[in-house]
């Protein structure tokens, strides 16, 4: 028996990812076996779980579209000009591309990733402020020594802050203050 997933789960074909998410929420609160003991409830939650694990899939919400939409019927009208085939085609890339595209899909590195870089930025940090400071103190300092001991200051502290507290928060403060304050707005 084929189901409507759109409508067992209460939302309309265009609905984004995080509303098909809270949609099941809602409705797997309400329909879990363990909180509804009508004697259909076990079937019908494996079907919420089906409608779920279908729409909250980008490929195959839209495999389950083009087979709801007749995409893939052999009654369907096949195209007889090449611009109606065009508009077919563009129509289903259209439909592809607004479920694949809703949400960025965001990389996290693991978190040893994470901290090496602080590592790493720690002891490039210790390196440049260490050289810059026994340059300045020696006399053969110049100028721009500050500079490069002030961002050496800036990467060891962000460091040691992404060390103990695994986000490295400083820079990024640092470098809005300075976009705010150099580049005007149009």
């Amino acid at each position: 028996m084929e189901y409507d997933y759109y409508k067992i789960l209460g939302i309309n074909q265009w609905a984004s990812d995080l509303e098909v998410k809270k949609a099941f929420r809602i409705k797997a609160k309400r329909f879990h076996p363990d909180k509804n003991r009508e004697e259909n409830a076990h079937a019908f939650f494996q079907v919420l779980n089906d409608a779920y694990q279908t729409l909250s899939d980008p490929v195959k919400r839209f495999h389950y579209d083009q087979k709801l939409n007749g995409g893939h019927q052999q009654s369907s009208p096949i195209p007889n000009s090449r611009e109606e085939r065009r508009a077919e085609r563009r129509k289903k890339n259209e439909a592809f591309s607004r479920s694949v595209h809703q949400q960025p899909i965001t990389w996290v590195p693991p978190v040893w990733v994470q901290y090496f870089f602080y590592l790493v930025g720690t002891l490039f940090g210790v390196t440049v402020c260490y050289f810059s400071f026994y340059n300045i103190v020696s006399g053969i300092w110049n100028p721009v020594m500050l500079w490069v001991t002030l961002l050496g200051l800036i990467v060891l502290m962000d460091s040691v802050g992404g060390l103990i507290f695994g986000q490295a928060v400083l820079s990024q403060r640092f470098f809005h203050l300075l976009k705010k304050t150099f580049i005007p707005r149009f």
